[in-house]
């Protein structure tokens, strides 16, 4: 049995996560690239750095946990040409061109009841649309640098899915 792509790509980097509790950037040299934070060290791998920066970041709500609120809430950042971003976007889909950053965030529960259904407008709802807001906003207070192509800066749009987990 052949696994799919994104399957293959996943299982040996949480595997060497597991193993050496650090990732490589070279698993991701097939991946588009993605803009770049302003504030990355020089020696430092951009990706890595914007998920170090999102992960040390976000938070679980207290509010979504209580109601037991899981799901996937998506964001988009149009970045300008001098690297700023123009408005955070929360969306209900992605565009079919958009190719996002996927992240996992996991919250743990005192109980093992199921997670309910997901209802937009309910607290839970509400505290992880903002949370994933929060998170954009913090992104555009940092900014990134202007994407150049052969010398001239063009604008881009970051793409990010935020798939909120109860355990």
């Amino acid at each position: 049995m052949t696994l799919p792509l994104p399957t293959r790509r996943i299982l040996p980097l949480l595997a060497l996560v597991v193993l050496t509790g650090t990732a490589v950037a070279a698993l991701w040299q097939d991946e588009p690239p993605l803009p770049v934070l302003r504030d990355t060290p020089d020696d430092a791998d951009p990706r890595q750095h914007l998920l170090e920066t999102i992960y040390g970041e976000i938070l679980y709500p207290a509010a979504a946990r209580e109601v037991k609120r899981s799901g996937v809430y998506y964001l988009a950042l149009p970045i300008d040409s001098s690297g700023a971003v123009t408005v955070v976007q929360a969306l209900a889909a992605f565009p079919e061109y958009a190719v996002p950053l996927e992240l996992v965030i996991i919250g743990y529960q005192n109980d093992h009841d199921m997670p309910v259904p997901e209802r937009s407008g309910d607290p839970g709802d509400t505290a992880l649309t903002e949370e994933t807001l929060r998170i954009g906003r913090s992104l555009s207070d940092i900014g990134f640098l202007p994407k150049d192509e052969g010398g001239r800066r063009l604008p881009d749009t970051l793409y990010l899915s935020f798939s909120f987990s109860l355990e």
